[in-house]
């Protein structure tokens, strides 16, 4: 029986287009970021937050959080047929107020 694991998150980022408070905040999709385990996945997840690659759009300024689906993918193959199956788990990244994880959890 040969098994491989993968990990992949996506989700919604809340940022804002200018400095912090001048537009507000709005909402946009993370891209789809992979990883090998889910420590390097979610090690990846915070950079990006950090240096501002998670937003899909590419247009805010500064990205405040993100709520974010991590899903394990889990590969076996049985007698030469390959079956799958994944498993979901919920992550929350950066400095988000409780109100701000709900908006973002309503526009995913």
């Amino acid at each position: 029986m040969k098994q491989e694991i993968k990990y992949r998150a996506n989700g919604t980022v809340l940022g804002t287009y200018k400095e912090i408070g001048e537009l507000g905040e709005d909402s946009h999709p993370t891209v789809i970021v992979k990883g090998a385990t889910k420590e390097d996945l979610i090690h990846n997840l915070n950079k990006m937050l950090k240096d501002g690659s998670l937003d899909y759009y590419g247009t805010f300024r500064h990205l405040i959080g993100a709520v974010l689906v991590i899903t394990k993918i889990m590969k076996v193959w049985i007698d030469d047929k390959e079956y799958l199956r994944f498993e979901y788990d919920d992550l929350i990244i950066g400095d988000l107020t409780d109100e701000q994880i709900e908006f973002l959890k309503e526009n995913m």
